[in-house]
């Protein structure tokens, strides 16, 4: 068999494959289309749109709520706690404290400053009679003695308010605690504190004041007419 013959038989062979794959393509066409509504895609793509109705719990098509559930409104409240902490009686310890510590502090930093200005004298008075040896002496002592000074002062400042803050602390919070159970009680989402002042509290927001005093043991104190609301009026009378 010479290779002209192999190469017509090949072709020959191609072609009439060719006609075969032909026929059974358009065989698989239509029977693919004698069955309607049997494409499959991903979930979600457009293409399954009206393959797929959708189907709640009770059988009923195409009946999904897709509105959004409306929210309650959020419950409010304002207090000064600051104001509160105050009228704790274990602030009066707490302030008998800071004060006598103030005024040791004060008292060491008088007795330096008294020193050096003693020396800052001295120094006026002699610098002209001194050598230049004895004078940049006492100069070295007046630095050195200014920067004591200062060191002590910043010192004084900086350990004084840390004290501060560890006695006052459990005060806060222990006011802390109370509004935390006012507000469970209450449903309230948010309790602001208007120690500072507030950039505006409409009406609907509810001072709590009194209620953070029940809790803390404190006497309530009257507040201005327009903030009285009946519900403080309702839960004070149940607290009795």
């Amino acid at each position: 068999m010479n290779r002209a013959f192999c190469v017509g038989l090949a072709m020959t062979l191609c072609m009439a494959g060719g006609g075969v794959l032909d026929q059974a393509v358009e065989a698989r066409t239509s029977v693919a289309d004698s069955i309607p509504n049997l494409s499959v895609s991903r979930l979600g793509s457009d293409s399954t749109a009206g393959h797929f109705p959708l189907i709640d719990s009770l059988g009923r098509k195409d009946s999904i709520q897709t509105s959004v559930p409306v929210r309650p409104a959020f419950k409010i409240g304002h207090v000064r706690t600051m104001e509160l902490a105050n009228r704790l009686p274990q602030m009066d310890s707490v302030i008998r404290v800071l004060q006598d510590y103030g005024r040791e502090l004060a008292g060491n930093l008088k007795a330096m400053t008294l020193e050096y200005n003693k020396k800052y004298a001295e120094f006026q008075a002699g610098e002209a009679s001194w050598s230049e040896l004895v004078k940049e002496n006492k100069e070295r002592e007046l630095e050195e003695l200014w920067k004591r000074l200062q060191d002590f002062e910043r010192q004084s400042k900086a350990d004084y308010a840390k004290r501060s803050e560890a006695l006052i602390k459990p005060l806060t919070e222990k006011v802390k605690s109370a509004i935390d159970s006012v507000a469970a009680e209450g449903g309230f989402a948010y309790i602001l504190d208007a120690s500072n002042g507030m950039l505006f509290l409409g009406p609907a927001a509810v001072d709590v004041t009194s209620l953070v005093e029940v809790k803390l043991g404190l006497p309530v104190l009257p507040l201005p007419a327009k903030s009285v609301s009946d519900e403080k009026k309702t839960y004070l009378k149940t607290q009795k």
